[in-house]
């Protein structure tokens, strides 16, 4: 079938190991306050998290992405629609998920909003670099919303998080000088933190 072939396609090209596969597990176990609040439910919520911005993200950059990265396979009009079906039943998933993992109804409203403020920005800065800045916002919203359904309710951390991925974009994007070094010892640092935190909790 080739929407399931160009499917698989995009995950080879979309999500590669590094960082993709690797990625979401870092993500969950940064937002925890404790070690033991690790969970099947936790890992599976990163996962499909980050799974489902990473597709809403390209879908609405294919205008932007056609005209300054045109090797990309996946702007053909058929492998399009494709992803935008796979991403509809994802976001399905994706808020019965929401909906079971979170105890809390302002991660809930939190969350939606997220789905919504991205949408408008997309539409917003279609046509500009701003575009590739946007997918960013799910990463304090992820450690914020996994930390405080699990009692820590901290700004400052997922702030903090939040600017190294700022850091990584403005490289990648060329505003920065590429600094690979620089930015593992920032997330060096970051773990470091986190292990510290667990020791004395």
């Amino acid at each position: 079938m080739f929407g399931l072939d160009a499917f698989k396609e995009y995950l080879k090209l979309r999500f590669k190991p590094w960082p993709w596969l690797i990625l979401p597990l870092m993500l969950a176990l940064l937002s925890l306050t404790k070690i033991s609040q690790l969970n099947i439910h936790l890992i599976i919520f990163s996962y499909v998290f980050i799974l489902f911005y990473r597709l809403l993200d390209d879908l609405m950059c294919l205008n932007y992405d056609k005209k300054n990265k045109l090797e990309q396979f996946y702007f053909d009009q058929k492998v399009s629609s494709t992803l935008f079906k796979y991403l509809t039943v994802l976001i399905f998933i994706f808020f019965i998920f929401i909906f079971y993992y979170l105890n809390n109804t302002n991660l809930v409203i939190l969350n939606l909003l997220l789905v919504f403020v991205s949408y408008v920005l997309y539409i917003l800065f279609n046509d500009s670099r701003i575009i590739n800045f946007i997918s960013l916002l799910k990463y304090p919203v992820l450690i914020y919303t996994i930390s405080s359904n699990n009692g820590q309710y901290d700004l400052a951390w997922p702030l903090w998080i939040f600017l190294v991925f700022i850091i990584n974009e403005l490289m990648s994007e060329g505003y920065l000088k590429q600094n690979i070094p620089f930015i593992i010892f920032l997330t060096i640092i970051s773990f470091t933190f986190k292990v510290y935190k667990w020791s004395i909790i």
